[in-house]
Formats: structure tokens, sequence, C-alpha cells
């Protein structure tokens, strides 16, 4: 072994007020670091939220996405997958007509 004396690392102080990164001390808002300066915003702020989310649909709103999504499985002729949709879109918005002649729609064709 060396009897050399072992060098010590020389100590930095530690500030007791250090400077928060940019996100958590601007409202997440971080530098993209491009040359036209724009800004991104980010969820930093609140680690508990994801970076992308999916927009949640109420009411009628929910109704007509569900229509729109089982008229696309009916124009494939993918009834099985269009009549689980209108039955949802029934449980959003009962005694709707439009979903109701549809069903009945999918009950004739799928007799044939």
């Amino acid at each position: 072994m060396d009897d050399k004396p072992r060098e010590k690392a020389p100590k930095t102080p530690v500030k007791e007020n250090a400077e928060k990164p940019a996100a958590a001390t601007n409202g997440g808002l971080v530098n993209t670091g491009d040359s036209k300066g724009n800004i991104e915003k980010t969820n930093d702020a609140d680690p508990g939220k994801a970076k992308h989310s999916i927009p949640q649909v109420f009411g009628s709103d929910k109704y007509k996405v569900l229509i729109a999504r089982a008229d696309d499985y009916f124009k494939m002729k993918r009834y099985d997958e269009a009549k689980a949709v209108y039955e949802e879109a029934l449980t959003v918005a009962r005694e709707r007509a439009y979903a109701t002649s549809r069903l009945a729609a999918i009950s004739r064709l799928q007799q044939k």
C-alpha cells in the first residue's frame, strides 16, 4: 500500500436557497433551445399528470362522439362493434331515436 496521504476533494458550500430548475420556478415553462426562443409548457410542476392526456368528453358531446364512432363501424359493416357503441351511446343519452333505430337496423341485418 502507498503511504501517501490522500488528497481531499475541495468542499463546495451548499447554498440554502439554491436555484430551482426553470420548470419548477416559472410555472412549467421550458425554453426549447431553438433559435426562435420558443417556450414549451411541461408538466414538471405537477408530476402526477401525464405529459399527454386524452380529453374527457361529457354529456351530449360524448353521445355525439359515440354515435360518430358507431356510424363508422356501421359503414364498415362491423355490426357487432357498432351495436356495442350504439348501446353505450344510449347509456349516455337514453331514449334517443337515432341510436335505437340503428340498433333495430343492425338486428335486421344480422338476421339475414
